[in-house]
């Protein structure tokens, strides 16, 4: 099988946008139709959360072989190639970005910015020894923060490569190891790992799936099964003190998987362009380009 690699695009000045000349006036349905879909998109109006199952409910006997039968295609994935669409805010910031990506064990990430034309907007790659945000457009760059921390300062969530894998492939935490597992009605199995997550299985389309976890403040929600893999995922951070507003909401999409395919090690390392300056956590927060454009 052949080998990918990940190369730098460049501009593309025959792309510009162009407005239009002149605009027509809209017709009340028209203006009720986009009522609509903004009331519809605002991170305000998010799709409601799933109501996890609480209280003790019924041991489970067989836990492991049933989380080993839900969670087997999440577990398998090595490598992974995406293209992730982001939406959503991370405190009171509306976030929304087209995101190409890469994943492979061990630690190792690349994700890119797409932009409407040209290169894309930002480079994030790491790999055991290395880690680089760069911003090709403001030419700065941040390398004294971890691939975690970036993200963090990006999304509002800290996820490293292995972590940032485990949730958008179905598993929630990397190498999830049961500990015992509750019954519930309506074919909801909470199950409890080692690390303290928890993860909740409930049976979709005649098969018991992995649909949702809890790790730390990190709530995830799983829909759109396609091969065993999900390709829509929810991510929230729930407020310390409890309350109903997350304080990060986001929703991905995912497309374009490759999954376990051979990736050439250029993939998870980048030459930074000479003269370009470094870039502080506190300044990449303040010009974050995954702020949604208003």
């Amino acid at each position: 099988m052949s080998r990918r690699s990940a190369t730098l695009g460049a501009a593309d000045p025959s792309r510009a946008a162009t407005w239009p000349r002149r605009s027509r006036a809209l017709t009340p349905h028209a203006r009720l139709l986009i009522c609509v879909t903004v009331l519809v998109v605002l991170p305000g109006c998010a799709p409601a959360r799933l109501r996890l199952p609480e209280g003790p409910g019924t041991p489970v006997a067989d836990y492991d072989r049933l989380f080993a039968t839900a969670s087997i295609e999440c577990r398998q994935v090595r490598t992974v190639e995406f293209v992730l669409t982001l939406t959503g805010r991370s405190a009171d910031v509306r976030l929304r970005q087209q995101i190409r990506g890469a994943l492979a064990r061990p630690e190792s990430v690349r994700l890119e910015g797409v932009a409407p034309f040209g290169a894309p907007v930002f480079y994030l790659v790491s790999r055991p020894g290395q880690t680089a945000l760069f911003l090709s457009r403001d030419r700065r760059v941040v390398s004294s923060a971890s691939a975690g921390e970036i993200l963090e300062a990006l999304v509002g969530i800290e996820l490293g490569p292995e972590d940032l894998r485990a949730v958008l492939t179905g598993c929630v935490v990397p190498e999830p190891q049961p500990l015992g597992a509750r019954g519930y009605a309506d074919t909801w199995m909470a199950v409890d790992l080692r690390d303290g997550s928890t993860v909740y299985l409930r049976e979709v389309d005649g098969r018991l799936r992995l649909v949702a976890g809890r790790r730390g403040a990190l709530l995830v929600e799983y829909g759109d099964f396609l091969a065993g893999i999900p390709r829509r995922i929810r991510v929230m951070t729930l407020p310390p003190r409890g309350g109903e507003r997350p304080e990060t909401d986001l929703m991905a999409n995912l497309s374009q998987l490759s999954i376990n395919i051979d990736l050439h090690p250029d993939v998870f390392s980048i030459s930074v362009p000479a003269g370009v300056s470094e870039m502080t956590l506190e300044e990449l927060r303040a010009r974050n380009p995954v702020r949604q454009m208003q």
